[in-house]
């Protein structure tokens, strides 16, 4: 009867110490998905190869490397500061005069002027192209020969932009982006078709 008893506490103890391996694999296996599976939350598109888009709504708000000054936004006490102020000589002058009287509407031409209130605008003035003729002049010596004058360095043709405007388009072009289907704006001045960078001769 003994020896039944240890033989099936062994039997027992042979399937726990089995149970006990089966158990230490699948924590082993569960811990390597834990780790796996942390690693791939912790990546972004700054250490890993995912794309910016990959971070969705979880994307970082950014940072900005300008530290702390301790002084209030905007200008400081004791700056003397600048603004727009009215020249003493404008280039043109625009008098505004009242039509009637603003109490017993009464005409007020030839009455004396009492004040003068000063208001000064400040803007560019408009853009007009310059067209500028080159006159090659053809004269017929005594002996029979003719001679035309010689245009001076980069006129070559009957109609054409000259280096300024050709400058624009190029700028625009190039340096903007503008591509050359939005580029199609007549130049103040010119009856020229719509001035393309492909078109512009320098």
């Amino acid at each position: 009867m003994l020896a039944g008893l240890v033989a099936s506490l062994r039997g027992e103890l042979a399937d726990a110490l089995t149970a006990l391996e089966q158990a230490r694999a699948e924590l082993a296996g569960a811990r390597e998905r834990i780790a796996e599976l942390e690693a791939r939350l912790g990546q972004n598109p700054r250490n890993s190869s995912r794309p910016p888009s990959g971070e969705g709504l979880a994307t970082p708000a950014p940072k900005s490397l300008r530290t702390k000054s301790g002084r209030k936004p905007g200008g400081q006490d004791g700056h003397e500061g600048t603004t727009l102020a009215q020249v003493a000589r404008p280039d043109r002058e625009i008098r505004h005069e009242p039509g009637c009287c603003g109490r017993c509407e009464a005409g007020l031409p030839g009455r004396p002027v009492t004040g003068i209130d000063r208001r000064q605008v400040f803007d560019l003035q408009p853009v007009r192209a310059e067209v500028t003729e080159h006159q090659l002049i053809e004269r017929e010596c005594g002996c029979g020969h003719r001679t035309k004058g010689t245009a001076p360095p980069g006129v070559q043709a009957p109609v054409q932009y000259g280096p300024r405007i050709a400058a624009i388009i190029v700028y625009l072009y190039a340096g903007q982006l503008l591509s050359k289907e939005r580029q199609r704006w007549r130049w103040p001045g010119c009856s020229a078709s719509h001035a393309r960078p492909g078109r512009s001769r320098r």
